[in-house]
């Protein structure tokens, strides 16, 4: 009888123990293996976050953004390509996303079998219809974080439907462009505007003069701040960052005389449009005054040589 007692109460104190320092557990859905914008919020999210909560993030494939989470200690599980054309969706792209969609929710229910998360997050714009069927299905609270502004009538149709549902819980925007895209006035309750968060003195303190050696070798004559205006224009090379209208712009200045530079940060996600980019900077006659640098990591440092940072593309919010 004193046995079964105390086995009772140590079982309680068990209990309440667990739920005292046991974290609850956020499942993170990322449709892209890079680090953009978006990325960069969602690590630093979980930044701020890893003492109050554990996380596991559902990722397309290894790359940058694995690297990052192994940096962090933050398990991953891999679920393949998540990625669709951006811009306005034809009809092709719309029958690719279901059969994207049947694939990718039924990784995602046995990764929430596994991984038993208390919430669903989900930051990228493919996988916020996921997550309210996965949260439906297995009666888990989910949180949208709407980063876009959608150009195809479809997403935002889709968009308003699933945001009815109860297991949507919390509709997060990075300004209120993004969250007016939800027009439904029963959902209005869950809408909230949450700016990116900016880390002002890492961009306050880059240093020109760590990658001005750099450029001037790439470009092959020496940047002038005195005389030349340099352009710069950072996002993944893809058409809603239209990079194409900056090139042009550099291309008039050029035609009135100006010294121009163009220096374009990004990772190339559209190859197509890249070629077209090129073929642009030979019509524009800039071929020689643009240098496209890729993925960086010292941004705070090449923003210090710019004259200024251009902004054209069709964002909710941009980091940058």
């Amino acid at each position: 009888m004193w046995r079964t007692a105390f086995s009772k109460k140590g079982f309680s104190a068990i209990l309440l123990l667990k739920g005292v320092l046991m974290k609850k557990k956020i499942l993170v859905w990322e449709t892209l293996s890079t680090v953009s914008g978006g990325q960069k919020m969602t690590l630093t999210i979980m930044d701020i976050l890893r003492d109050t909560y554990d996380f596991c993030c559902l990722i397309p494939g290894e790359g940058r953004m694995s690297e990052e989470l192994d940096k962090r200690g933050i398990p991953y599980i891999i679920i393949g390509d998540q990625s669709l054309p951006t811009g306005v969706k034809g009809k092709s792209v719309i029958f690719r996303y279901a059969a994207m969609s049947l694939r990718c929710i039924r990784r995602s229910l046995k990764a929430i079998r596994q991984y038993k998360p208390d919430i669903l997050y989900a930051p990228g714009p493919a996988a916020l219809p996921w997550s309210a069927i996965c949260g439906t299905l297995k009666r888990k609270p989910v949180i949208w974080h709407i980063h876009h502004v959608f150009l195809d009538g479809m997403t935002g149709k889709l968009l308003n439907i699933c945001s009815k549902w109860k297991s949507v819980r919390k509709i997060i925007g990075v300004s209120a462009a993004c969250t007016d895209q939800i027009k439904n006035e029963k959902t209005h309750e869950k809408i909230a505007v949450l700016y990116n968060p900016i880390d002002v003195e890492r961009y306050r303190s880059g240093d020109a003069a760590c990658v001005m050696p750099e450029l001037t070798e790439k470009l092959g004559r020496v940047i002038d701040p005195l005389d030349t205006t340099v352009i710069g224009h950072i996002a993944l090379i893809q058409r809603p960052k239209k990079q194409d209208i900056t090139m042009r712009v550099m291309g008039n200045l050029k035609r009135q005389g100006r010294d121009v530079v163009g220096l374009f940060c990004g990772e190339v996600r559209d190859p197509e449009y890249m070629d077209e980019l090129m073929k642009i900077a030979l019509a524009e006659g800039i071929e020689d005054d643009v240098l496209f640098l890729g993925w960086r990591d010292d941004v705070p440092n090449i923003i210090k040589c710019m004259s200024v940072n251009f902004v054209p593309s069709d964002e909710g919010f941009s980091l940058i």
